[in-house]
């Protein structure tokens, strides 16, 4: 027999009643870990225990856990096999080597999971691919290794614009996702850490819609992110303010002329399952996003329930677009920011571009020096000095005067004229290795992410 305070059958409830023995002498009572032994005045009494005598048995806590920070890994189109975990295997070597205790960077204590989503989703596909490709028996038929190839990729983007197998993709991946987690939970449940996404190719945009997508009755309550932003770092909480001073004017100007006009609304909107977890950061590396959205005509690009979103590209990735002049075109008017090149060792080495870095460069963009200072400005700091050797060029001159027109202003414009008050979004990276033509890193600039050294050590030091 079991039953809770109130009297009631309880199987998981925080506070359980149990008794043993034919005549109920004892009654065992759980309390969260503490389990305590009760002994009954008499078998005959009523269900109330004899408070007076009673022992306390502790379960202990669970043993400490070694990470502070857990990111989830979904990758892009394509099959990603057992060669995609053992990588995701060597990243985490890495970046342990990289932010270990006493190396220069500091130590973050992060664990990188992959979910993997092709492979299931291709089960449910069957054999449709195979039965409808040709077969390649002629000399001058497409080489078979270049048609397989292209349905073990390629295809993937044809069913993302499916209406149903895109719904089985976003389930999938969000079920994968909670599952992952809680199995973390598991295995440390003393984990009280954050949880990030790192994205890439159709992976980012899976996990963008997936976020802005959440339902109003997500486990997690918008005031969670509270114990994230307490230092104000939040790029997406600009965001929100600069979007707030936007509604607002627009409310304005089309009271009593014309309607604002339709919003898009995505397919799956009331279909997407909700995450157990409050997401701190968005990685999306060789990410579409840009692009997709800007092709669905949104009037407002949706903000996503982040802390902060980070999109890296890279110049030669033809995959990878900006998202900033999407969130507001002011951004247009500002330089594109590379991020610094790792290095092993703090003396600054100059590249054939003419570009100097250090280790120490990335590093003092994200410690803060000031008691006022936040990671995301310290990021930024230096984004709108035309003297920042990682700009590709200084800001263009002021345009001319023109008449003063009444314009949305940012709630913070008052206090720092810069839009979003320094805070960006999309951060640039050039291509690694020596190549023999201007085309040559078209090959590998959309897979160059993942093991990129001053990608991981920018993703390290955004994590607090």
């Amino acid at each position: 027999m079991e039953t809770n305070s109130n009297g009631g059958g309880s199987g998981n409830s925080f506070l359980d009643f149990k008794k043993e023995g034919s005549s109920g002498e004892k009654v065992f009572v759980t309390i969260g870990q503490h389990k305590l032994d009760l002994k009954m005045k008499s078998a005959r009494t009523s269900n109330i225990p004899d408070l007076q005598d009673v022992s306390i048995e502790h379960q202990p806590p669970p043993p400490p856990c070694p990470y502070d920070h857990l990111i989830l890994v979904v990758h892009g189109i394509g099959k990603h096999d057992s060669g995609y975990f053992e990588m995701i295997e060597k990243l985490n070597k890495k970046f342990d080597k990289m932010f270990a205790y006493g190396s220069s960077c500091g130590m973050k204590r992060v664990k990188f999971i992959a979910i993997e989503w092709h492979s299931v989703i291709r089960e449910d596909l069957g054999t449709i691919i195979q039965d409808v490709t040709p077969a390649s028996t002629h000399t001058k038929s497409l080489p078979k290794a270049i048609r397989a190839a292209i349905d073990d990729s390629f295809m993937d983007y044809v069913l993302f614009n499916d209406f149903e197998f895109s719904k089985k993709i976003y389930t999938e991946v969000t079920d994968q996702l909670n599952n992952q987690y809680m199995e973390f939970l598991k295995t440390y449940p003393a984990f009280d850490g954050k949880v990030s996404l790192y994205s890439h190719s159709l992976g980012s945009i899976i996990c963008y819609d997936i976020l802005t997508n959440q339902p109003t009755n997500a486990l997690y309550q918008s005031d969670d992110q509270r114990q994230f932003v307490k230092d104000g770092d939040s790029n997406i909480a600009s965001w929100k303010k600069v979007r707030a001073s936007q509604l607002h004017q627009e409310k304005l100007q089309h009271l009593d002329v014309n309607p604002i006009k339709r919003e898009f609304k995505h397919p799956h909107s009331s279909s997407f399952l909700p995450l157990v977890f409050q997401t701190y950061n968005l990685f999306t590396t060789g990410s579409p996003i840009g692009v997709i959205c800007g092709l669905r005509r949104y009037n407002h690009l949706p903000i996503p329930s982040v802390i902060n979103w980070f999109n890296i590209y890279n110049i030669c990735d033809p995959v990878a677009y900006l998202i900033e002049p999407l969130i507001d075109k002011s951004f247009k008017q500002l330089p594109t920011f590379f991020l610094p090149k790792f290095r092993t060792g703090s003396k600054k080495k100059s590249n054939n571009n003419g570009d100097s870095s250090s280790d120490d460069e990335l590093e003092n963009l994200f410690i803060n020096k000031r008691a006022s200072s936040t990671l995301t400005d310290e990021v930024n700091g230096n984004n709108y000095n035309s003297n920042n050797s990682n700009v590709d060029q200084p800001p263009p001159p002021p345009p001319p005067q023109q008449p003063q027109q009444p314009q949305p202003q940012n709630p913070d414009s008052s206090k720092d004229e810069k839009p979003f008050s320094n805070y960006r979004f999309d951060y640039a990276i050039k291509p690694t290795g020596i190549h023999i033509s201007e085309y040559s890193p078209l090959l590998t600039a959309h897979s160059d992410y993942w093991m990129a050294s001053n990608v991981l050590y920018f993703i390290g030091n955004s994590l607090k």
